[in-house]
């Protein structure tokens, strides 16, 4: 018994022991976690500035932003500058912060924080969608649809409420707002594919990218410039059966589509500019692409987006507009990929080039600057916006110049280190070797033509890249909030006087 005893004493000691050991760690534990905690709260102090009100210091970090009323179903979201933190449209930007725009349909963009996901409001649970003519809806919607939506509309029927002829952007931009994906889901049917072209090594995000459009049949790229759009439009060319159509902007645009159609031996092709409507009108297609799909918004493209086809494809890397219609790009395109550049910039697959600001008195300074750049010898592209005002630089710095009557225009940029191009060069040129861009002259306040400009270098392979615009103290007030397209996506501006 005393024994038994003993051995019980032996095995409530070692157990006091092993608490005391596992007491003391604890407390270690404890005390370095105080010490953590100390010095990170000491970097949360701000001596300088007086009256400082702590509590309320531990509510903004946790929500570091003020939602404000912008009109119906809009509203601003001020962030400070030093809060990273990117969603809708950069409105406009102060020293210390940043004004965004955001609608329902930012969702789509990128994962939201809660409390704005509630204001939003959430996610429609019933259908509406735009089918031949036609506006389809979940049952027992149709008489809430016919009230909100009569004057798209002009007749119901057994097949569903007819669309006003004409008014079918106009449906699509309306449900995009109040929240619904409006397309109709049509997955790629096997039967309409060739095996993949011969070459065709897809990057990760393009595989993504290909298995939406399987999914959906209809979708938006808009993928930072160099990441491949025009690369895998052309694949996907190749690998659809039937007829197909290319709309681009310009001819300098249509020759870059070519070498690539050609690469991947691409058949029945039919690739026109977006002047070019009765060309099309009446035809059908098997597959549309839409490049630089920002234009379709406006009255006179979006016409295009009536063509009849099976498929469609838009890409674009600045999809936004002035007029404020960045709903109907995605309308008349398809469901949207990559409207946010996070992943891009966190792969470091975007190089952020060098962007400068360099501010005159006058317009009769900006030569002097020019001619001061151009003594370092770089690939570069001169941007002017009159073509009176191309000549007379070309003409100056003996150089050539392209715009719109020059023809086989890669080929002059390629043969020459400096080239001076008018806004026909602002889309779609993709130069490996270029190293600077300049601006010399512009359109006015044009946010996408800005960022159109600047990335331009993003298809370059070279190791130092930079974009400067020369800009005169006036226009610098007036036109300043060009900028903002490249803000946005996390870039830096330099100011130089």
């Amino acid at each position: 018994m005393t024994e038994e005893l003993l051995a019980k004493w032996r095995e409530a000691q070692d157990k006091l022991r092993q608490a005391k050991e596992a007491l003391d760690s604890f407390q270690e534990f404890v005390v370095k976690f105080q010490e953590e905690q100390a010095k990170i709260a000491e970097k949360l102090q701000f001596p300088s500035v007086a009256g400082l009100d702590h509590e309320a210091f531990k509510q903004f970090l946790n929500q570091p932003y003020l939602l404000m009323p912008r009109r119906r179903d809009s509203w601003y979201v001020v962030v400070p500058k030093f809060v990273d933190m990117q969603l809708g449209w950069l409105e406009w930007t102060t020293p210390s912060y940043n004004v965004f725009v955001i609608n329902k349909y930012v969702r789509w963009m990128a994962p939201l924080p809660r409390e704005i996901e509630e204001r939003l409001g959430p996610t429609p649970t019933t259908q509406a969608k735009v089918v031949d003519g036609l506006l389809k809806v979940s049952a027992g919607m149709e008489e809430q649809a016919w009230q909100r939506y009569r004057k798209y509309l002009y007749k119901r029927d057994q097949f569903g409420i007819r669309i006003k002829r004409g008014y079918e952007r106009h449906l699509l931009s309306s449900l995009i707002q109040d929240g619904y994906l409006p397309f109709t889901p049509r997955p790629v049917d096997k039967e309409d594919l060739n095996p993949p072209p011969v070459g065709f090594e897809p990057l990760p995000h393009q595989k993504e990218a290909l298995n939406q459009w399987f999914r959906w049949g209809a979708v938006g790229v808009y993928w930072p410039g160099g990441m491949g759009k025009t690369y895998l439009g052309a694949a996907v060319c190749a690998m659809v059966k039937g007829k197909k159509l290319v709309v681009v902007p310009n001819i300098t645009e249509k020759e870059q589509w070519q070498v690539y159609l050609r690469k991947f031996n691409a058949r029945d092709v039919q690739l026109e500019t977006y002047s070019a409507w009765h060309k099309v009108q009446g035809k059908d297609y098997v597959l549309i692409v839409y490049d630089e799909c920002h234009r379709l918004p406006a009255p006179v493209w979006s016409r295009f987006a009536t063509v009849e086809s099976k498929y469609r494809l838009g890409f674009s890397a600045t999809p936004y507009r002035e007029d404020g219609r960045e709903d109907l790009i995605i309308a008349l395109t398809g469901y949207p990929i990559g409207l946010s550049w996070e992943h891009f910039l966190q792969a470091k697959t975007i190089r952020k080039p060098r962007i400068i600001c360099k501010v005159v008195p006058t317009d009769r300074e900006k030569l002097s600057v020019l001619e001061d750049l151009l003594k370092i010898p770089m690939k570069t592209l001169i941007f002017v916006e009159l073509i009176a005002s191309g000549e007379k630089i070309a003409k100056h710095f003996n150089l050539p110049f392209v715009y719109g009557n020059t023809k086989d225009r890669l080929d002059v940029i390629s043969k020459n280190l400096v080239t001076v191009v008018s806004r026909v060069g602002d889309e779609g040129i993709s130069i490996k070797d270029l190293e600077r861009t300049i601006e010399v002259e512009f359109l006015g306040g044009s946010r996408r033509q800005e960022a159109q400009r600047a990335y331009r270098l993003l298809h370059s392979v070279k190791p130092e890249i930079s974009h400067t615009v020369i800009m005169t103290v006036n226009e610098l007030d007036q036109f300043g909030r060009r900028f903002l397209a490249l803000e946005e996506k996390g870039f830096k501006i330099e100011y130089v006087s």
